[in-house]
């Protein structure tokens, strides 16, 4: 009797439950019928296939473990785009933080870059589509961001003049008013509880507050008005105040508060009124404190936090600086020490249902205000000029991140966009790194922002950048 011919590279791969049994015993010595055999080769068949598939199966499994883990060895992932118009299916991969979070709150490095623009009202229309955010805050006074509110939900105006009401020079821009329109659009096709709504968190103009306040008591009893009170008004942005210029505000404010007691209200004016009175009184008190920036930032994050205790339905998008969207925290028992961001503020009151995302780039041009020539002293605190005839010009400042910057860490990479995660920050000692922190003016050498582990929850680093489109 021939030996049988073992299948597989000379691996048996037949076995048996009980080889006592004779028939048992006769197939282990190859002595079978033909329809035994024909069944056993069958079997032998259905377990290679198997074994097979659970080779590749696993093999393919290790594949993209390799991939996963290859990716996160550099320390980013990567997006497809910046623009509205284009697929939004990669920002998916987020959406386990977006769907616990109340407000996301989405930075800039600098305040006039064309792209940075672009990617929020992309995270906002992702947002607004699939996780039903319904409010668009901005780092603009309350008031000025009534009249694009308004228009939004549907009255006639001028799109032009509504971008230019929100009387901020960063957000007066064709990108802004590409998403006010977007938004308008938007509304159109939604019921009057899911439409969207358009609202300035900060506190910095007395005029157009004391105007929209005015206009509502206008509605109801002109007779309340008191021009003599109202002209002790000192328009003084951004600045501190003296005592007597607080004293007359409070004299305002104390006038409009009475106001209020002889208005029966109709519909959304009175929260509207009362709003506004809220943010004429932050506004004095600002003026008047040492760390008036710190304070303002405290209270743009309350200004949101006022908004969604008003309303339980309120899911936010947060548009501002980066410092203002990060997650600093540090009050102090001296008030004056106290170390706040807006986000900050968000991130200890929301937990986990606050995302701070922060945005970067490795080189471009921005707008901003800025000085032709000039120089820097070592401590960069303190610009000469060279020419005393330079103005202080607002337009474009072309910029290439250096050694140090995160944004020069992705310089050689392929991905036009990529972003870093809070959890790799240390592990790929990022955290040594600054992300640039230019605002309304640029002076060459000031520090950025270092990127701490728990100042962002996403970085967003756009490779080449260009300047936003301003509207004159």
């Amino acid at each position: 009797m021939s030996p049988r011919r073992p299948l597989f590279g000379g691996v048996k791969v037949a076995t048996f439950k009980s080889m006592n049994a004779p028939a048992a015993w006769a197939q282990s010595l190859g002595e079978t019928t033909t329809t035994q055999r024909e069944n056993q080769y069958k079997n032998y068949f259905m377990k290679s296939i198997f074994t097979f598939n659970l080779i590749s199966a696993i093999v393919i499994l290790f594949l993209f473990l390799g991939y996963t883990s290859e990716l996160s060895s550099q320390g980013y992932g990567t997006l497809s785009s910046y623009k509205p118009d284009t697929s939004l299916v990669d920002l998916a991969q987020f959406d386990n933080y977006f769907s616990e979070s109340r407000v996301v709150g989405m930075g800039e490095s600098t305040h006039g870059t064309h792209e940075f623009f672009l990617n929020r009202h992309r995270f906002f229309k992702y947002l607004v589509e699939h996780h039903g955010f319904n409010v668009f805050f901005l780092e603009a006074d309350y008031s000025n961001c009534l009249r694009a509110n308004r228009y939004i939900n549907g009255a006639e105006d001028d799109l032009t003049e509504v971008v230019k009401s929100l009387a901020m020079w960063p957000w007066i821009t064709e990108e802004m008013q590409s998403l006010i329109l977007w938004m308008r659009n938007y509304n159109t096709q939604q019921d009057n509880d899911k439409k969207l709504q358009f609202i300035g968190c900060d506190m910095q103009r007395f005029n157009s507050t004391l105007s929209e306040i005015n206009n509502i008591i206008l509605k109801y009893d002109s007779t309340l008005i008191n021009p003599g009170i109202d002209s002790q008004l000192v328009e003084n942005d951004f600045s501190t105040f003296s005592e007597q210029d607080t004293k007359q505000h409070q004299m305002i404010l104390n006038n409009k508060k009475v106001s209020a007691t002889k208005i029966l209200f109709e519909g959304r004016d009175e929260f509207i009124y009362r709003t506004l009175l809220r943010h004429l009184e932050q506004m004095i008190i600002e003026k008047g404190k040492e760390n008036f920036q710190s304070y303002r930032d405290l209270k743009m994050g309350e200004n949101i936090l006022y908004h969604l205790n008003h309303n339980s339905n309120v899911k936010g998008f947060y548009w501002a600086h980066n410092w203002h969207v990060c997650n600093v925290y540090y009050p102090k028992k001296r008030e004056q020490r106290s170390h706040y961001s807006a986000g900050g503020v968000l991130k200890n009151a929301l937990g986990n249902k606050y995302f701070s995302i922060g945005q970067d780039f490795t080189r471009g041009s921005f707008n901003a205000y800025h000085m032709p020539n000039y120089k820097t002293t070592r401590k960069r605190d303190i610009v000469d000029l060279e020419d005393s005839s330079d103005a202080y010009n607002l337009g474009k400042v072309e910029l290439e991140t250096k050694e140090g910057e995160l944004g020069y860490y992705f310089k050689d990479v392929d991905e036009p966009i990529v972003f870093i995660k809070s959890h790799d920050v240390q592990k790929y000692n990022f955290n040594k790194l600054l992300v640039h922190s230019i605002g309304a003016d640029y002076v060459p050498g000031v520090a950025g922002i270092y990127l701490m582990k728990e100042y962002f929850d996403l970085v967003i680093i756009i490779k080449n950048t260009t300047e936003t489109q301003l509207i004159d």
